[in-house]
């Protein structure tokens, strides 16, 4: 059957009994024509109510009655209409505690609360955050037609260690940056941190702790030569050899970069 998902919070509030139960023309000023409503048009399927906390009080007792009556009544219709739906509905708020500050019915959460599925945040699943990396990225580039890219060992990790407090939406918004801000076919580590929790590429570097030491191992200078070509290096490998970001990072010119990699060996 159809699905139909309508976001509780977002209808204008002398407007919900109308959206979701439907209204007949003629029933109130802007009313030109008539309107089945979303109950009516999810018949025989699945009607989503999001954010089902934010419903005014005064919709919550119709709503009641459509769950208890398995009807609705259209705005200036005069007469109930049958209807066959399955509700599912979501919120982010605490109902339970809505329910004891009076803020929401507490015979229409139990009307609601049938079968109750709780959804950790990304931060309590981490296991999942790997799988959502691989379907966010393929799905970015399917509909962006944008490359597919792969992302790298140490971009993967440091996405798993974010607390993610914007949950799969922020990662996914991290995702769609690095896919289009990327260069070449790999997600590196700073393509990701520059978005996801860290404030910085810099910041980012500080995460894996690099040191390139001045001394040699009997507590001599090191030539200028042997710790720059140090510095290159570990700048390549920080960020999976992205020449651009690496030159970036140490303050060189990506020509000149490029010529002392040959003259390093690098």
């Amino acid at each position: 059957g159809a699905f139909v998902a309508i976001n509780c919070g977002a209808i204008p509030k002398d407007l919900v009994e109308s959206t979701l139960f439907g209204h007949e023309k003629g029933a109130f000023t802007g009313a030109i024509q008539r309107a089945v409503g979303k109950f009516r048009e999810a018949e025989g399927g699945t009607i989503f109510l999001d954010e089902i906390g934010e419903l005014p009080k005064d919709a919550q007792v119709k709503l009641l009655r459509v769950l208890q009556q398995q009807e609705v009544e259209p705005v200036g219709a005069g007469k109930p209409v049958s209807i066959n739906v399955r509700i599912v509905s979501a919120t982010h708020r605490d109902l339970q505690q809505d329910v004891k500050n009076g803020m929401f019915r507490e015979d229409l959460f139990f009307r609601l609360n049938v079968l109750p599925l709780s959804l950790p945040p990304l931060r309590q699943r981490k296991e999942d955050i790997d799988a959502l990396t691989d379907f966010f990225v393929q799905s970015i580039a399917t509909t962006e037609k944008l490359p597919l890219k792969i992302v790298s060992k140490e971009a993967r990790g440091w996405l798993r260690e974010q607390n993610w407090p914007g949950n799969i939406r922020a990662l996914q918004n991290t995702l769609r940056r690095a896919m289009v801000l990327a260069e070449g076919d790999t997600i590196t580590l700073a393509d990701v941190a520059q978005e996801g929790g860290l404030s910085s590429v810099a910041d980012a570097t500080t995460h894996k702790q690099l040191r390139v030491s001045l001394l040699d191992e009997l507590g001599q200078f090191r030539p200028y030569s042997s710790i720059e070509a140090e510095l290159m290096q570990r700048a390549l490998e920080h960020f999976d050899y992205n020449v651009t970001r690496s030159a970036q990072a140490v303050g060189i010119a990506k020509s000149t970069f490029y010529k002392k990699m040959k003259l390093y060996g690098l």
